[in-house]
């Protein structure tokens, strides 16, 4: 596969289960140009939800993705 990660986030108050105002956020995103690892860089975000968006551009197949967050 080949296209976009990018994190998003939202401080919506969810009145029917999810946030529907979403804002990219800056500098977080990566190209995917094939198989391999990929990784954004960690970012410091102050948000109640935190999304990936997956834009394909080519190809196919599976796409993982993990994600590992801290509260302070």
């Amino acid at each position: 596969p080949s296209g976009t990660f990018k994190l998003q986030m939202s401080d919506d108050l969810p009145l029917s289960g999810s946030p529907s105002n979403w804002s990219d956020v800056t500098s977080a995103s990566v190209a995917i140009a094939g198989n391999g690892c990929y990784a954004i860089q960690p970012v410091d975000v102050c948000a109640q939800y935190l999304r990936f968006v997956y834009t394909n551009t080519g190809g196919s197949g599976v796409v993982t993705a993990r994600f590992n967050g801290n509260s302070f």
